[in-house]
C-alpha cells in the first residue's frame, strides 16, 4: 500500500532511543494559488478533507453575519472552526453559543460519542452520568451552523440534510474555496494541495484565522504536554509545543 500511493514516512515513535514504529503518510504547504511550496509524498493524491473543512464551514457563518448578529467571542467562533475535547471551557462555549441563538441542546444533530477528555470522561462515570451531545467533538461546528439557519430564516430542523439552506451555503462556500465545479458533490475528494490552497485562501477572513492561531493551542492544552514526536532526523524526543497537522 505504501508504494501504491507513494506515501513517505512522516513520523517516528520513539521509546528511549529505540524507533518503535514509523508512520507513512503525505504533507504539502501551498499558497492561495494552489501552487506547491513543499511536499512530502504524493500532495496530488485525492484525499477526503473530513473535519479540515470545518474551518470553510465556519466561514459560511461568519460570511452571512453569524458573529456579528450573535457577538459570538473568540472561545466560540474556535468551537466552531473546529473539534474539541469536551473540556468543560469546551462545553461551556458551546452552551454559550445555543443560548444565544435560542437553540437547545436536543437540536444538536451530532450524537454523543464517547468524550475524548480523559479528566471529563472520568468525571461522568464517577458521577453515573452519559454523554450527551455537547459532548461531542463537533458540537460547536453543529451549533455554528443552527447559528447560521437562524440567520438565513431558515428552520433548524433538519439542517444538516443536504437540500436545507444551511447544507446549500456551506456546499458554496466549500465548492469555491477548494475548487470543486458546482455539478460536482462535495463528498468528492480534492487535492491535498486544494484543500490546504483552500485554507490559505480562507486566511483573507483576517478575524477568523486570528481566532484559530489564538485558541488552537487552547483545544489541545491539556494534552500537547505528553505528545512526544520526532520526525526523522530528530533525536531530541522533546515535547511538542503543538502537534502538526498536515492535510
Amino acid at each position: 500500500m505504501a508504494s501504491s500511493c507513494n506515501s513517505a514516512i512522516i513520523a517516528e515513535i520513539v521509546r528511549g532511543r529505540h524507533m518503535e514504529s514509523c508512520h507513512l503518510g503525505h504533507a504539502v504547504v501551498a499558497d492561495a494559488d494552489g501552487q506547491v511550496l513543499f511536499a512530502v509524498g504524493n500532495h496530488e493524491r485525492p484525499i477526503f478533507p473530513r473535519s479540515a473543512l470545518k474551518p470553510l464551514q465556519a466561514l459560511a457563518g461568519v460570511m452571512s453575519g453569524t458573529d456579528q448578529q450573535f457577538q459570538f467571542t473568540d472561545a466560540e467562533l474556535a468551537v466552531i472552526c473546529g473539534s474539541h475535547r469536551g473540556e468543560p471551557r469546551h462545553r461551556a462555549a458551546v452552551r454559550s453559543i445555543l443560548e444565544k441563538i435560542e437553540a437547545t441542546e436536543e437540536q444538536l444533530h451530532c450524537g454523543a460519542p464517547a468524550v475524548v477528555d480523559v479528566a471529563t470522561r472520568d468525571e461522568l462515570i464517577r458521577a453515573g452520568q452519559s454523554p450527551t451531545a455537547i459532548d461531542n467533538n463537533c458540537s460547536g461546528k453543529h451549533a455554528g451552523m443552527l447559528a447560521l439557519a437562524k440567520v438565513l430564516g431558515a428552520s433548524m430542523d433538519g439542517y444538516w440534510n443536504i437540500d436545507h439552506p444551511v447544507q446549500q451555503k456551506i456546499q458554496r462556500i466549500c465548492r469555491e474555496m477548494c475548487g470543486i465545479d458546482g455539478a460536482s458533490r462535495l463528498e468528492s475528494s480534492v487535492s491535498a494541495a486544494r484543500c490546504v490552497a483552500s485554507m490559505v485562501q480562507a486566511g483573507s477572513n483576517a478575524p477568523l484565522m486570528a481566532v484559530l492561531f489564538r485558541h488552537t493551542c487552547s483545544h489541545c492544552a491539556s494534552w500537547r504536554k505528553d505528545l512526544r514526536a520526532c520526525v526523522p532526523g530528530n533525536t531530541s524526543n522533546k515535547p511538542m509545543g503543538m502537534p502538526v497537522v498536515a492535510y
